[in-house]
């Protein structure tokens, strides 16, 4: 119906991105796809195809749409960082890091910090990546549910850089603030494990393992396999 009607741009990329909160993407892609067909020079449009196809899995379509939509309008910064993602889940980590260095010095954000300090650790650029998770912690505050990983990685990069000291006070911390944190919890299990503190690591082994009825497949399967080192 809403095809039919011919809705505005605006309008139509309203009506898809609704249907893909709810998880109806066959029916937000019928309203995108029809929308870009009779607007395929607006940006913000292609930029919501591209969401959608991301949703999709659909990386490299995600990828063409998000370009696009960047050649129209470069200033378009949540496509930026979205087409940085995508090329992260496309391996492609260099193009990635242009974009992510992009979007934040256009509109700096902490999700565009993070973004940007899990690109340079991923190249093995930890020394950059640290203060950028510096940055991006005073942006998540409170009880925001991206701080805990944002945490983990910045004691792993302390850790590569020779600053176990400082990695132990930032994990401490972590620790105090995310009791319930199982990666946070490993990480201390892993710490105490190489510096061999074997009953320190024991117990915190055994606070892993209460916390893995609470976990998913995948973090379950990643717990066993630090605790099955001890």
């Amino acid at each position: 119906q809403a095809q039919a009607l011919g809705l505005s741009p605006a309008a139509d990329m309203a009506l898809g991105y609704f249907l893909m909160r709810a998880g109806q993407l066959d029916a937000a892609q019928d309203i995108l796809f029809a929308a870009q067909a009779r607007h395929p020079m607006d940006a913000p449009l292609l930029s919501c195809v591209g969401q959608l196809l991301h949703q999709r899995r659909d990386l490299s379509g995600a990828a063409v749409a998000y370009r696009a939509a960047l050649d129209l309008d470069p200033m378009l910064n949540d496509a930026a960082q979205a087409l940085a993602w995508v090329l992260i889940d496309l391996g492609q980590y260099r193009d990635a890091l242009y974009w992510s260095e992009l979007a934040l010095e256009r509109a700096p954000s902490p999700a565009g910090l993070l973004q940007l300090g899990w690109l340079r650790q991923s190249l093995g650029q930890v020394a950059e990546a640290v203060p950028l998770y510096q940055s991006a912690l005073e942006g998540f505050a409170g009880h925001a549910p991206e701080r805990p990983r944002i945490l983990l990685h910045l004691v792993q990069c302390l850790d590569r850089l020779g600053r176990s000291e400082d990695a132990a006070v930032v994990l401490q911390q972590a620790l105090v603030e995310w009791p319930q944190d199982l990666e946070l919890t490993l990480e201390a299990v892993r710490r105490l494990q190489a510096q061999g503190d074997t009953q320190a690591a024991l117990t915190w082994r055994r606070r892993a393992l209460s916390l893995l009825p609470t976990q998913g497949a995948a973090l379950r399967r990643l717990a066993w396999q630090v605790l099955e080192l001890g």
